[in-house]
């Protein structure tokens, strides 16, 4: 049953790439933009097909650089707000909350966001054969409350501004099962799911953000997260678009750091040149649910990275894109689940991405090279990674995108480690497709569905299916 509804939903995905015809525009007061003079309000005549600004009931003042990619806390802060062309487009109750909001950055500098996200999973096949213990069910489901604000402290919307982000965030399985580590029931060799782990609410993510020239140059320094800002990609928010971990947070063939104590900067060295450089440092042996910057003191085993990309067009709406990231990871002092069961070894790699737009259509493509083992979970054990799709915006004119992506990973046969269980891998291939739609203003769902062929650690299926549904409320 599951194997028939995921190739529907594949079928409804691809027909979303048919030719539409456009939807006309609100005319409705309350769906008119406010100021436009502010930055991120749309105009009546446009149509933004991307969900990277564009509030319907106005926003803050748009920065004059954007950093990070989609899951950045700067982003998130950008994108709090309702957007038109949803399903249920009806008058919106809220109206009030968010010029409240408005008023508040402009006398105090203060941004909020807040949100509260879910994912459910359901495998057709249970595997027994993982390394790490199964629980022994083919679904697991996760909810995620995320709290966000940004307070620019020093010279706001000035050069040399300077100010504090905080987020606060809680993530809660709703089984036995946390669809992070729901590959251990599917067999797959990526994460079926990466982002939804079970941590008690804490301070993820403190870090003081200080610009030199607003449109050249911009320090972090504190708790942060690496994969927020290396590796750009369009779809790449695991809340609302792509489910599959190799595309969102490629962590087998990437040894990411987990949230801690990390220093980056982004440098556009040309003026009014979409070419930029991130640089990065994070702690390998971060510790998340606690706040604590001890083991990057105790043990100085660091995640180096340097990122080279263009945003190529008119960036945001409609645009290109290219990057090229290397990096270096320490051997991690503390291990993933505290034993030497799981790989660990320093080591070197990199990743080589593109994105192209034809109207509506945006293709993309990318490849990885790693001799890094274990990473933060343990799960680093992929040597080669491709990925590529195709997605089209605005499906039917309903804001989101419906996307295609296929993967395929090459195990590292040699790892680092006396456990059997991890050697003589084979490759594994997939194909995932999503329909990401805005409900209402203020409101994502996802279906989707992942294919698997090949399951690296569930030997006796050829196949095997994931199905998905998830939801964002963002406000």
């Amino acid at each position: 049953m599951l194997q028939r509804l995921s190739i529907l939903i594949l079928l409804l995905a691809l027909a979303a790439f048919a030719p539409a015809q456009e939807t006309p525009q609100p005319t409705d007061e309350q769906d008119a933009p406010v100021d436009v003079s502010k930055g991120n309000a749309e105009s009546a005549e446009d149509e933004n097909p991307d969900d990277s600004s564009a509030a319907q009931y106005g926003g803050y003042p748009q920065e004059p650089r954007v950093v990070g990619g989609p899951t950045d806390v700067g982003v998130d802060l950008a994108r709090a707000f309702p957007k038109r062309n949803s399903v249920f487009g009806q008058r919106y109750s809220a109206k009030k909350f968010f010029q409240w909001k408005e008023r508040l950055y402009e006398k105090t500098g203060l941004k909020l966001a807040s949100s509260y996200q879910s994912v459910y999973l359901k495998a057709t096949d249970v595997n027994d054969g993982f390394p790490i213990p199964a629980e022994g069910v083919d679904w697991s489901a996760s909810g995620w409350l995320l709290l966000e604000a940004k307070w620019d402290m020093l010279n706001k919307g000035k050069d040399w501004q300077g100010g504090l982000t905080v987020a606060v965030d809680w993530r809660h399985a709703y089984g036995d099962a946390e669809p992070a580590f729901f590959q251990a029931e599917s067999g797959s060799l990526w994460p079926n799911e990466f982002a939804y782990i079970d941590w008690d609410p804490w301070l993820a993510q403190l870090y003081w953000e200080q610009w030199g020239k607003r449109d050249r140059l911009v320090f972090r320094v504190g708790t942060q997260v690496a994969v927020q800002t290396l590796d750009f990609f369009r779809f790449k928010d695991t809340r609302t678009s792509f489910t599959n971990g190799q595309i969102t947070i490629p962590a087998t063939t990437m040894p990411w750091p987990g949230p801690g104590f990390g220093a980056m900067f982004e440098w556009w060295p040309v003026k009014d040149s979409p070419l930029y450089v991130i640089g990065t440092l994070n702690d390998m042996n971060a510790d998340p649910g606690s706040f604590s910057w001890d083991n990057a003191w105790d043990y100085g085993q660091f995640f180096y990275a340097v990122e080279v990309g263009a945003h190529l067009g008119e960036f945001p709406k409609n645009f290109d894109h290219v990057h090229l990231t290397l990096y270096y990871a320490d051997e991690r002092e503390t291990q993933a689940g505290g034993s030497a069961f799981f790989p660990n070894k320093a080591g070197w790699g990199f990743k080589a991405a593109g994105e192209k737009q034809w109207g509506k259509i945006v293709g993309f493509a990318n490849y990885s090279y790693n001799n890094a083992e274990g990473g933060f979970f343990g799960l680093t054990i992929g040597r080669h990674g491709i990925n590529a799709g195709v997605a089209r915006l605005m499906p039917f004119g309903i804001r989101g995108e419906a996307a295609v992506g296929a993967t395929w990973v090459n195990p590292i046969q040699e790892l680092d480690t006396g456990a059997p269980v991890w050697e003589n891998r084979r490759d594994q291939f997939g194909v995932e497709a999503y329909w990401k739609i805005l409900l209402t203003p203020d409101l994502w769902i996802t279906p989707g569905a992942q294919f698997i062929w090949d399951p690296s650690f569930n030997l006796e299926q050829d196949f095997i299916a994931v199905g998905s549904f998830k939801f964002r409320l963002f406000f």
